[in-house]
This record gives structure tokens, sequence and C-alpha cells, in this order.
């Protein structure tokens, strides 16, 4: 099937799956269709008349404009408030200016017509099967129903090293760089037995039919950058602590069995980290995360990492430390 303009006569792909896009696209820049809704030029003897002027009616008011809204190319001034706001180094929320609106209003009436705001969110992971990092950058934003949309702007291939120095992310990753040398060996544990099929047979082995621990969970190897799969491999990891200790007698490369002490911080970590786990799992649930929804979970949050700071562990009092100093830089103002 084709679409077929009715002004020019050049034929597109028109079938369902096609969508619009390309259609709307060719309707603002159709030569044929500007050129027929261009007003006749005004007499010579007229220099006053020799600008053109458009006019843009509703059913309440009409809007005089000295540009043509047909002309104008939103894709080229996309690209020129990039260059602004980069060359000037101005804050992403430049655009929401009333003063820039003001003057975009102006320039290109139609732009008066947005009224929604845009949230910019990131999510970076590590493929389990690859050990590749990757990096997707999603807007959001209301549409003129009140309906949550979203779109993917980037989705990259991200190299090594996927350190928190590299990807500031979250101020729970800042507050994992504390602990990080305490739970390496654990880390390194886990890295060592899911490294190869023959290793993670043995493993289970180990676990299922000598130490009869009939648990079906398998271990996760934690991503740095992310504090929620660090949560999940020290989880995993502690309920197979046994397994560890046995198999350091039966295979001689294995260098990294975790002290007492270490098994023992792995243990109080994992139980600090387990609140935030279960509220980042209720707000990630809804497709609607709303103040009335998030609100109450952070003020949750802050209370207890203040009730942290009281630990009888220099290690959480220094974890809570960074996460308070990254928590106060984005939420102070509105918790007050």
């Amino acid at each position: 099937m084709k679409a077929v303009c009715n002004h020019c006569g050049k034929g597109f792909a028109g079938q369902q799956s096609s969508r619009t896009s390309h259609l709307l696209n060719h309707i603002d820049r159709c030569p044929k269709r500007i050129q027929e809704s261009a007003p006749a030029p005004a007499p010579a003897s007229s220099p006053s008349q020799a600008s053109k002027v458009y006019k843009k009616k509703d059913a309440e008011t009409s809007v005089i404009s000295a540009f043509d809204p047909t002309a104008f190319d939103k894709a080229l001034a996309r690209q020129k408030i990039a260059r602004i706001i980069i060359m000037h180094e101005l804050p992403l929320r430049f655009v929401e200016y009333e003063g820039f609106r003001d003057l975009m209003s102006f320039v290109q009436p139609l732009l008066g017509d947005i009224t929604s705001k845009v949230s910019i969110t990131t999510d970076m992971w590590t493929s389990s099967n690859q050990k590749n990092g990757y990096m997707v950058v999603t807007a959001h934003f209301i549409d003129n129903s009140w309906t949550l949309r979203n779109r993917i702007l980037r989705f990259i291939y991200v190299p090594s090293p996927h350190t928190a120095e590299a990807f500031p992310m979250s101020w729970l990753s800042d507050g994992l760089d504390a602990i990080g040398d305490g739970i390496e060996k654990v880390r390194n544990s886990v890295n060592y037995w899911t490294s190869s099929p023959k290793r993670i047979e043995l493993f289970e082995d180990t676990a299922n039919r000598q130490l009869k621990l009939n648990c079906s969970k398998s271990l996760v190897l934690d991503c740095k950058t992310k504090w929620n799969s660090t949560y999940l491999m020290l989880e995993v990891a502690l309920i197979y602590k046994d397994v560890f200790t046995r198999l350091k007698h039966r295979d001689n490369q294995y260098k990294h069995l975790p002290t007492e002490v270490e098994w023992e911080l792995a243990r109080v970590v994992c139980e600090h980290l387990k609140p935030f786990y279960t509220m980042t799992e209720m707000f990630s649930s809804t497709k609607y995360p709303t103040a009335s929804l998030f609100f109450p979970i952070i003020c949750e949050i802050r209370l207890s990492l203040n009730a942290w700071l009281n630990s009888s562990c220099d290690v959480i009092k220094n974890m809570v430390k960074s996460m308070l100093a990254k928590f106060g830089k984005y939420w102070m103002k509105s918790m007050v």
C-alpha cells in the first residue's frame, strides 16, 4: 500500500506498521504545499507590504506571525538550541526558562502548544554472558492525553572499566565505594565459581548433594555501579557461605575465601541494603511513579540513613556518610 501526497503526488509507504512520522515530516517540507499556501506577492508600489505575513486562527483568537509555520525546521532548531547550551555551558533546564519559551513562542507560534517537561534517565548494566557494559538514555514526558510516554534517545556500548568514578549515577553507589574492599573477596569468590560451566557444576553439586542446601538460587556477579546488583550478589553468596569453605579444600586455585570478619561485614551490608532494595522494587513496579508514591519512600530512606550513623561498625558509618553527602545534594531542598 502507498500513501500519496495530495500536493506533489509523491508516494510513501502506507502500511499500518509504517506509522505516520515520515508522512508528517514530508507535509512539513513539501515544496508544492508550501508554494500553494504562500500568499500572493505584494505590489511593488507598496513597500510596507513586502514582508510576508501569515495568520493562524482558532476558535478564540488570531495570531499573526512574521514567519511561515510550514517552513519551520524542527530538527534544525533542536540542533541550534543544543549548540547554544553546549557553547555557553547552560543548564539543560534553559529550554524551560520563561524568557526562552516566550521568545520561542514569538519566533514560532506552534511551539506555544508544548507544555510538558521532559525528564531524562540513564541506566547501565553488564550482560551476564558477554560481560559487556551498555548504557541507555531515555526521555520521559506526558502527552496531551495525560499519558506517560518514553523514548530511547541513545543506546551505546560502554567499554571497561565500569567504575563508580566513571558513572556517578547514584548516591548509593558512592556509599558502596566505602565498603568495596570489605566485600571484594566475596565478589572475587562469586566471579571464580561462575567463570566456567565446570566450576558452576562443582559448586552446585557441593551445595545440593554434599551439604543438602537444596537452594534454587544461582550465584550472581554484581555490577559495581549498581548497588541493587551488589545486594543480590551478597544475598545469594551468604546462603552458600559453607559451600565456599568446603570448596577451598577441593580446589587449590581458589584463593579468595573471605574470612569470618569479611563474611560478617557482608551480612551487615546486605542487611542494610535490603530496605533500599525493597523500596526500589516497590517504586519501580508502577508505571506512573508520582510524587505521592516516591516521596514517602525518599523520607523513609533518609530516616534509615540517619539511624545507621549510630552503627557500631565503622565501615557502615563511612558508607552512610558518603550516601548522606550525595543525598543532601539532590534531595535536601525537597525535604525542607
